[in-house]
């Protein structure tokens, strides 16, 4: 259990500093009867079957039916989903001690935690704008490229700038 607890924390982030909190969320949802609702499982349960096709996970890909899909499932998958590190290791063996039971990416490296529903409805609404800006921001580099060529719209996009 340790070890396949260990592989969600390693594929769910790279921040050293989330890890605990990652673990602990899963630990406190096991705790309460929750499903993990993990999505590197869901990942993980598409590959398995021949179907993933990379991209972000669609809704419809949320319901599907596998025992590693802890979307689905109570409880951890059956086993590991990938190979992890020893900070994963140490986290899932002691997470960080919290009251958290979701989180969700930032949308710029790392994720917010939330003890309620009602915080990480807000931490979602949060990452969405952060997403509608970066499609906003796409978008400009787009018009960018039409209207000062290629050269200069692969220039806009590199320095971060809006031109």
């Amino acid at each position: 259990d340790v070890a396949t607890l260990a592989s969600l924390v390693e594929k769910e982030t790279a921040l050293p500093d989330e890890h605990g909190l990652v673990a602990s969320v899963y630990w406190n949802r096991i705790r309460k009867g929750m499903r993990l609702e993990c999505d590197p499982t869901v990942i993980t349960a598409l590959q398995k079957a021949g179907m993933w096709t990379g991209g972000p996970l669609q809704i419809r890909d949320l319901s599907f039916p596998s025992p590693w899909n802890t979307y689905m499932n109570a409880g951890l998958p059956p086993g590991p989903i990938a190979s992890f590190g020893l900070p994963s290791l140490r986290a899932a063996l002691q997470p960080a001690e919290s009251e958290y039971v979701f989180f969700v990416a930032t949308g710029q490296g790392g994720h917010r935690f939330g003890a309620t529903l009602k915080e990480h409805q807000a931490n979602v609404k949060l990452y969405r704008a952060v997403q509608r800006e970066e499609r906003q921001r796409a978008a400009g580099a787009v018009a960018q490229c039409t209207r000062f060529g290629a050269s200069r719209a692969s220039a806009i996009l590199l320095s971060g700038a809006e031109g």
